[in-house]
């Protein structure tokens, strides 16, 4: 009987061996997840965020003044058309790549978008790192990282109030501060959780989570954002 179970049971495993493939993620030398590798991950195009908030957009009378005012004129207004930097975390949701390089104590994000921007993180402890007292507004803003389990979460301020939250039109000021998690599920997958705050335009901190899809063959291409407003 056993010796007629193992075929089977053989051929159950080898079917299972993509799902396990995919399940599984390699850890570097410190034990740490490794969310980069040798391909990209594929940013899904989110041109408004709105579904993936948890909870909605809680907006202030200013910044539902503003949203709408943005609905009405949009595109003629986002700074994103005319070659400007997308912003944190607008350029999670643009349709472009990105890479991912993990140091000892350092991540730097390049992405594909926005005429290949980049990020240099610092990471550390969540309490021994601290942002400058008066970092200068820019806009990508200022980053500084630390562990959470298999959890990278990045604490980010100092912007500028040059871009917008999505291409919708979602608004920001100077006092945005932002805080991501990046979460590598499996292989294939990478969870992004943007917690937005802002008292110029919202009432309350909200979230948004999307994800992104690993492409392991793939390596990040050349975009010039002048010749795509030819």
């Amino acid at each position: 009987m056993r010796s007629k179970l193992w075929p089977i049971l053989a051929a159950g495993l080898y079917a299972l061996l993509p799902v396990i493939g995919q399940l599984s993620f390699s850890r570097l030398s410190d034990g740490r997840v490794d969310l980069g590798g040798p391909g990209v991950w594929s940013i899904p195009s989110i041109p408004d965020v709105t579904p993936y908030a948890n909870g909605g957009t809680p907006f202030n009378a200013r910044g539902k003044q503003v949203w709408d005012e943005r609905r009405r004129a949009q595109p003629a207004m986002d700074p994103e058309t005319r070659c400007l930097p997308s912003g944190v975390p607008r350029i999670m949701y643009m349709p472009y790549a990105m890479e991912i390089l993990q140091l000892p104590n350092r991540v730097v994000i390049v992405y594909e978008g926005g005429t290949h921007i980049f990020r240099s993180i610092p990471i550390g402890t969540k309490s021994g790192l601290k942002h400058p007292p008066d970092p200068n507004p820019t806009y990508m803003g200022d980053s500084y990282g630390w562990w959470e389990g298999d959890s990278l979460m990045v604490d980010v301020v100092g912007f500028n109030d040059r871009t917008w939250l999505d291409s919708a039109g979602h608004p920001h000021g100077e006092k945005l501060h932002v805080v991501e998690k990046f979460t590598r599920r499996d292989s294939t997958n990478l969870e992004y959780t943007a917690t937005i705050e802002d008292p110029e335009y919202y009432t309350k901190p909200w979230t948004v989570t999307t994800s992104a899809k690993y492409r392991p063959d793939d390596r990040l291409k050349e975009y010039i954002c002048q010749e795509q407003q030819r």
